[in-house]
């Protein structure tokens, strides 16, 4: 009787994790780009830690499981990780792609402010004069690698 116990404490638990998740997951999935980062990475973070304490409280689960329950259990957890897995993906794209605006704006502006025209100066050397000798043959090996 301990381990159904067990199976039911650890499946409250679950459950808890599953809606925490849930929670971060949609409202990463409503956030576009003009969502401020810092909220964005805030939901990401909880959301990654969700994550983290869902698997862990998974495999404890299915450790406890019979074959028939592993089965059904084992796919509704995968679609919640997937889902998961996703909205974290996007929260990283939109990151990313933040950061990638500020640097382009960033150096957008050190360009304007400190561009100059490029000045190439050119030097004269002296003019040599060749005198080949020999056959023609070996002149124009000479030739073609100078």
């Amino acid at each position: 009787m301990q381990t159904m116990e067990k199976l039911q404490k650890l499946k409250r638990k679950r459950a808890t994790q599953c809606a925490q998740a849930t929670r971060f997951m949609n409202a990463i999935n409503t956030f576009d780009d003009s969502t401020d980062i810092e909220e964005l990475e805030h939901y990401r973070h909880r959301l990654q830690e969700a994550l983290q304490n869902l698997i862990l409280l998974d495999k404890s689960v299915h450790d406890l499981l019979d074959n028939e329950e592993y089965t059904a259990n084992a796919e509704r957890c995968e679609e919640l990780v997937d889902g998961v897995n996703r909205a974290v993906r996007k929260a990283d794209r939109i990151v990313r792609d933040e950061q990638g605006e500020t640097a382009t704006h960033t150096t957008g502006k050190s360009q304007t402010t400190h561009s100059q025209p490029t000045v190439i100066q050119e030097i004269k050397l002296p003019t040599i004069k060749l005198e080949l000798c020999g056959e023609y043959r070996n002149v124009v090996k000479i030739l073609g690698t100078i």
